[in-house]
């Protein structure tokens, strides 16, 4: 199955305060989701490496911490 790449940058805000940059990755490659998945974003190993994650699996919760 034919799939497009492409390059982004994400950055991650305070809505408190946009100034503050929390995260930053300036260079990653994303590949099209195809419609009706019942998610909107998949993050990568490379992403969560630079976060903490903390999984509460029995509160069906999760927290990234940069």
């Amino acid at each position: 199955m034919p799939i497009d790449l492409y390059e982004v940058s994400l950055h991650v805000f305070d809505s408190r305060n946009v100034n503050l940059l929390w995260f930053s990755q300036p260079s990653l490659v994303v590949m099209e989701m195809p419609a009706g998945l019942p998610f909107a974003v998949i993050l990568g190993m490379d992403v969560i490496r630079a976060c903490n994650l903390h999984v509460d699996g029995p509160g069906s919760v999760f927290t990234l911490d940069f």
